[in-house]
């Protein structure tokens, strides 16, 4: 792969197979995004293994050759429709989730680093990715039903 060209997703270069494979077998590096506006923060309902049909973050899997603010300002506008630029940005934590399931589509251990991602404006709720996500919410306040992870982050963004 030449060093300048666009990263490409790991489905790919591999078979559904091999997919499994790896994500069962190895850590996956991911970026995720604690997104504020006015005192608020976003948060998706996955549609997809793991954390189905939970709040989460937005976020996902760095692509090869691609750098992490790249990744986060890919997830976020492939995500919730809004293009945010490097000053927008800032790093805050480092975590991972992993989840165990009888299903490889839910075998997952990543590792995470989390930005915090200032929103100029309110999102257009009418423009996220409704594959990924069932629905998106503003939140001001941490649900204690939500996932570890998720609220490990919000904690670190300094929200209660």
């Amino acid at each position: 792969m030449k060093r300048n060209s666009k990263p490409k997703n790991f489905k790919e270069f591999l078979s559904r197979a091999d997919y499994l494979k790896l994500t069962r077998l190895t850590p996956i590096p991911c970026v995720d995004a604690v997104i504020m506006w006015r005192g608020s923060f976003l948060l998706g309902k996955r549609n997809d293994k793991p954390a189905q049909g939970k709040w989460f973050l937005f976020g996902g899997r760095v692509l090869k050759d691609e750098r992490l603010l790249d990744a986060v300002k890919r997830k976020v506008q492939n995500e919730i429709g809004v293009r945010i630029s490097d000053s927008q940005i800032k790093f805050l934590t480092i975590g991972e989730t992993i989840f165990h399931s009888d299903d490889p589509a839910g075998e997952r251990h990543t590792i995470n680093t989390v930005y915090l991602v200032r929103l100029p404006k309110s999102v257009d709720m009418s423009r996220f990715d409704a594959a990924q996500h069932s629905d998106i919410q503003w939140f001001r306040r941490i649900d204690p039903t939500w996932h570890p992870y998720v609220k490990m982050c919000l904690r670190e963004a300094g929200f209660k």
